[in-house]
């Protein structure tokens, strides 16, 4: 090894014990192996490298690392992370208050750091300030700010001395610098971050106040303090870093993904055509025909000049013609292809729950899946299905797949957070790292509702070896969902059920999610159930944040003035499967036209949609009890904008009707207390034995 990128490269693994391409291109940075503990357990993931001189955890694109005390580790840590060359480094640090007004408990987002720990003068000279990336800090803001976090801003002084509280000629010095506290770290991190052109933030937890005697850190202090603050910390770091990726990618969508790899390889993009609907029932023949005249045409025109043709495809989609569109889709595009004697790879990004179909693997290249649900990686799978691809045009020789199970599960239990999905993944990423002839293995939910023969949870194979080989590991991985089942048919809570637990609850300061996946939009529901709503309404419970898909009382909403108290009709009104219109009486507090741009761009909604959302006309009604959102365009409940856009702050409810199964998570659970699903009347139902199933055959629906 010659060069420090060659160095630096190799002494990462072996400082971490973590491959280079599993850590996140966002890092958090600790000398507390507890945040590493608390970030692991926080998100259900693994602790890499214990016993190495650097744990680590990795979730969601954020890696943290505990890299140990003081400016030498600190120097060391940024110049290993030259191999990653993160888009955003966040240090969590512990400091000393030096002004009396900061309390132990307070935060400081430093605005620069005074050199006094000597390891920086071997990067720059004394006369360099220590700067932080002030984008960096001003996300920190934001995010302490939406978490209505107060914070101290000004420099800290970085020293070597670990003790120096008994030196008062020091302590003389520190008061004539003004700085707003002390550290072993902040100044180095910023210096060679500046350095190695590595975006590097800080923000400090004060945990003592070293210039007065009875401030001084104790054992019995220091671990009490950490017992009531160290959570906070770290979950504000997380946030922090979160407000960063939000604002430093695009949307969340697979054609932004795939357009931003595209662009980096320079391939020239010849768009075919791009159509999406809000999740409903079966597409109509004339949409059919409207999207395979336009595709074919444009193939037929470029056919001779294109060298891959990539796919963005969700793999549920059920037409009046074909119960397994996506399969007789690709089929065709092979027939094309073979009549024109062309031979090139055809790579798919499919949604987790997709149904996937012997035909659909047949004839495609390779298929890449989503991991996550809600569907927060979309983009990413599209960038990894079309690295995929670069690889395909270098080793063409790949084969797939595909293997189904006897099971059909609602979507209240394929999570990725929890059992079976969370040990199935778990379980196929370590196979993926550990032979490298397995491009993929996909984990297919699948997608309930439709009544076909390929309804159903799949696994599935992508690999430039043994086909057997890969066949042992789908069975594998079939006897891990056989061995989970039981998470895969959760029970839910009648409303009575859910409400005497709420009553044992102490005083919650969040809201409580009531969840009714049967009118889950994300399924195909018309988002207007009024079931739920109706018997919480009979209830003295105030506090009530609702939703309700209903363009007609929307549109009488609009006829009215603000502040006009109006009785009106409202939901129940497409179909006779989800309840009756419900009376509400209520004021005018917001009419609008339902636009909104989504405060996540890498949300669940976001690939489905984008990052501009139309509700249709929109009002807000309240009453004592209620705020009741009503749309004209019924919009699944992914994205905090839905609500913040109308005037409406989520965080100040008591109670939250959520129309979904899963998708809700990444909006609300962070600011809910609890959430509770509900058996309710709809469509979506969890309890699958109440649909009339007629083409699965023998698949299993409930373990009861």
């Amino acid at each position: 090894m010659k060069t420090k990128k060659e160095i630096v490269k190799d002494w990462i693994t072996r400082y971490t014990d973590v491959d280079i391409s599993d850590f996140g291109e966002y890092i958090l940075l600790t000398n507390f192996q507890k945040y590493v503990q608390e970030f692991a357990a926080l998100n259900n993931v693994k602790v890499n490298g214990i016993g190495k001189n650097m744990p680590s955890s990795t979730h969601n694109n954020i890696t943290i690392i505990n890299f140990g005390m003081g400016s030498p580790n600190a120097a060391t840590i940024m110049d290993l992370l030259t191999a990653l060359m993160p888009k955003a480094v966040l240090f969590l640090g512990k400091c000393g208050g030096l002004k009396n007004r900061i309390k132990i408990g307070d935060y400081v987002l430093p605005i620069g750091a005074i050199r006094g720990e000597g390891t920086s003068n071997d990067y720059f000279p004394i006369e360099v300030p220590a700067m932080p990336s002030f984008s960096l800090q001003r996300a920190i803001s934001s995010a302490l700010k939406y978490n209505k976090t107060d914070y101290w801003t000004g420099t800290i002084f970085t020293t070597n001395r670990r003790v120096w509280e008994f030196d008062v000629k020091f302590k003389k010095y520190l008061k004539k610098v003004r700085a707003y506290s002390i550290d072993m770290e902040t100044a180095t991190l910023f210096s060679v971050g500046f350095h190695n052109r590595i975006p590097t933030g800080a923000l400090l937890l004060v945990t003592d106040q070293p210039m007065i005697p009875d401030g001084i850190k104790t054992h019995k202090e220091d671990d009490k303090n950490s017992k009531l603050f160290d959570k906070n910390h770290l979950e504000l770091g997380i946030a922090s870093l979160n407000e960063i990726i939000k604002k430093n990618t695009g949307n969340g969508s697979p054609t932004d993904g795939f357009i931003e790899f595209a662009s980096k390889k320079s391939w020239d993009i010849i768009p075919g055509i791009q159509m999406a609907a809000r999740p409903s029932g079966t597409v109509d023949a004339e949409v059919e025909h409207f999207f395979d005249k336009n595709f074919f045409e444009k193939l037929e025109h470029h056919c001779e000049n294109i060298d891959a043709i990539f796919l963005i495809l969700h793999g549920a989609m059920v037409s009046k013609n074909h119960d397994d569109f996506e399969g007789d889709f690709l089929e065709k595009i092979n027939h094309f292809l073979k009549n024109k004697n062309i031979s090139i790879p055809v790579v798919a990004v499919l949604d987790l729950h997709a149904n996937v179909s012997d035909k659909m693997i047949d004839n495609s290249t390779c298929m890449y899946a989503y991991r996550k649900n809600p569907h927060s990686d979309s983009r990413d799978a599209a960038i990894k299905a079309a690295s995929i691809l670069s690889d395909i045009f270098v080793n063409p020789k790949v084969n797939q797949i595909n293997f189904k199970t006897q099971y059909i599960l609602p979507p209240t239990g394929v999570g990725t957070a929890n059992d079976p999905m969370k040990s199935i993944l778990y379980e196929a990423n370590k196979i993926e790292k550990n032979d490298k002839d397995i491009i993929c293995i996909n984990v297919m939910a699948g997608y309930s509702y439709a009544d076909i023969a390929d309804c159903g949870f799949s696994l599935n194979c992508c690999t430039k070896g043994d086909i057997n080989v890969a066949k042992h590991y789908l069975e594998t991985l079939t006897n891990v969902l056989k061995s989970k089942i039981n998470f895969a048919y959760p029970k839910e809570n009648t409303l009575e059920e859910a409400l005497e637990k709420i009553q044992s609850l102490p005083l919650q300061d969040k809201p409580i999610l009531l969840i009714e996946p049967a009118d889950n939009i994300g399924g195909g529901t018309p988002g207007d159930a009024t079931d739920l709503l109706s018997r919480l309404l009979q209830s003295d419970l105030e506090g009530i944040i609702a939703i309700i898909n209903d363009p007609a009382a929307a549109k009488e909403c609009h006829q009215h003035h603000l502040g006009k108290e109006i009785e009106l009709k409202i939901g129940a009104k497409f179909d006779d499967f989800h309840g009756s219109p419900l009376k509400v009486k209520a004021t005018i507090q917001k009419l609008s036209d339902g636009k909104f741009t989504l405060e996540n761009k890498q949300s669940h909604l976001a690939s489905m949609m984008g990052i501009n959302i139309d509700m249709g006309l929109s009002a807000v009604l309240i009453n004592k009890q209620l705020t009741l959102l009503l749309t004209s365009i019924k919009t699944p409940p992914m994205d905090l904008g839905q609500l913040i856009s109308q005037d409406v702050d989520p965080a100040k409810a008591k109670f939250i009707v959520i129309k979904a199964a899963v998708s809700h998570k990444d909006a609300y659970d962070p600011i809910a207390s609890h959430s509770f699903y509900i058996d309710s009347q709809g469509l979506c139902t969890s309890n699958l034995k109440r649909l009339p199933f007629k083409k699965i055959g023998n698949k299993i629906i409930s373990l009861n």
